[in-house]
Formats: structure tokens, C-alpha cells, sequence
């Protein structure tokens, strides 16, 4: 029996062993396959990571490129507002010295209208202070003025002057002539 149990210990410590040595065995595949799976998801980790880096990397440069290009678009509009104004500032100037230039060529024909006008007035005047003494002669002279008189020598505007003095309807019609008769008439 002690045989038996010998043999029996000496087959259950090699059946431990065996056990142990299976086990170690079993527990290397098993890390070794722990440790393929963790490289495996690491190896993907990195790849996804570098995918993503990339893509990212992609964005940033094209976002970039926008941007610059927004940039540019934005100077150019800068500078193309900066023409206008200037051209828009040119054109007013331009515009106000025209503007100047008419209003003080329509100031110095103001002025000289005015000056005629009043030389018009005077030259009215004198030919009504004439007309008036001419007519006052007249009557002084009995209310009859002949036919050869000092109406012969007066232009047919001042004629038609001393006709308005004394009421004679359509002298601006009349000819020198008729205006020298209807003067004499209404004078008699």
C-alpha cells in the first residue's frame, strides 16, 4: 500500500506539475493574446487618433484658406470703398466750384440787369421830366404844337413815352409818324 500511495503521490505530483506547466502555458497564451489585443487597440487608437488629426489638420488649413481669402475679398472691398469715396469726394468738390462758378456768374448778371434796369429807370425819368416839360410848353404856347416842332427830334421810344404820360391808347403800335399826330391832336 505504501507503494500504491507512492505511486499515487508521485502521479498526482506529476499531474500537478503537468497542471502547473499547462496552466503556465495557458497563462502566456493568454497574455500574449491580452497583449496582441492591446496592441491591436492601440494600433487603432493611434490610427483613429491620426485619421482624426488629419482630418482636423484638413479643416484647420482649408478654414485658414478661407479665411485668407475672406481677407483679401475684404481688403479689395476696402479699397474699392476708398475709390468711390474719393471719386464721390472729387465729384462734389467738383460740383460745388461749378456750382460757385454759376452762382457767381448769375450774381454778375443780377448786377448787371439791376444796373440796367436802373439805367432803364433813369433814362424813364428823364424822358418823363422832358414830357413834362414838353407838354407844359405846349400849353404855354397857347396848346398847339407845330407841325415842324420839337416832337421830330425825340426817338419813337420817347414818343411812346410822352404818349403813355397823356392817356393815348395803342401807341405801341403806332409809327413814329401817328405818334407825332396823335400827340398833336390831343394836344389841340
Amino acid at each position: 500500500m505504501k507503494e500504491v500511495n507512492r505511486e499515487t503521490q508521485r502521479e498526482l505530483e506529476r499531474r500537478v506539475k503537468q497542471a502547473e506547466r499547462n496552466a503556465v502555458e495557458m497563462l502566456k497564451r493568454e497574455r500574449l493574446a491580452a497583449e496582441e489585443e492591446a496592441q491591436r487597440q492601440q494600433e487603432e487608437a493611434y490610427a483613429e487618433v491620426e485619421a482624426e488629426s488629419s482630418r482636423a489638420q484638413r479643416d484647420a488649413e482649408e478654414a485658414k484658406e478661407r479665411a485668407e481669402e475672406l481677407v483679401e475679398r475684404a481688403s479689395e472691398s476696402m479699397l474699392e470703398a476708398k475709390r468711390l469715396a474719393d471719386d464721390a469726394a472729387e465729384a462734389a468738390r467738383a460740383a460745388a466750384e461749378q456750382a460757385q462758378r454759376h452762382a457767381q456768374e448769375l450774381a454778375r448778371e443780377a448786377q448787371q440787369r439791376a444796373r440796367e434796369a436802373e439805367a432803364h429807370v433813369s433814362r424813364a425819368e428823364q424822358l418823363r421830366v422832358r414830357s413834362e416839360a414838353t407838354a407844359q410848353q405846349t400849353a404855354a404856347e397857347g396848346g398847339k404844337i407845330q407841325a415842324n416842332g420839337d416832337l421830330q427830334e425825340y426817338t419813337k421810344s420817347d414818343l411812346v413815352d410822352i404818349a403813355s404820360t397823356i392817356g393815348i391808347e395803342g401807341r405801341t403800335r403806332m409809327t413814329k409818324d401817328e405818334l407825332i399826330g396823335a400827340i398833336k391832336s390831343v394836344s389841340r
